[in-house]
């Protein structure tokens, strides 16, 4: 348990990218299948695709908030906010263009 405590302790712009990317991939993938297990719920107008791959980009704000104000790793925060960042404007790019 220690370790994985240290390995999350780093302050690095390249950990928060990669933190970032993965919270976003990971909570998609998660959404995504409990939408197949679910499927009456996941049809609403409310939950499309959209809704949640930008669910899935807004995950990311609490680890932010827990890098920059808890931890004070500010390098690792300005990762995960860049990858934000570039994620919500590939979203308005691509998936809004439909």
């Amino acid at each position: 348990m220690n370790k994985i405590k240290q390995f999350f302790r780093k302050d690095n712009l390249a950990f928060g990218i990669v933190l970032a990317l993965l919270m976003s991939i990971l909570t998609y993938s998660v959404l995504s299948v409990a939408a197949l297990i679910f499927p009456e719920t996941f049809s609403s107008h409310y939950l499309r695709k959209q809704v949640l791959l930008l669910i899935s980009v807004f995950v990311n704000l609490f680890s932010f908030r827990m890098y920059m104000v808890s931890l004070k790793f500010e390098k690792t925060g300005r990762g995960i906010l860049a990858a934000v960042f570039v994620l919500m404007v590939m979203y308005f790019v691509f998936l809004n263009a439909e």
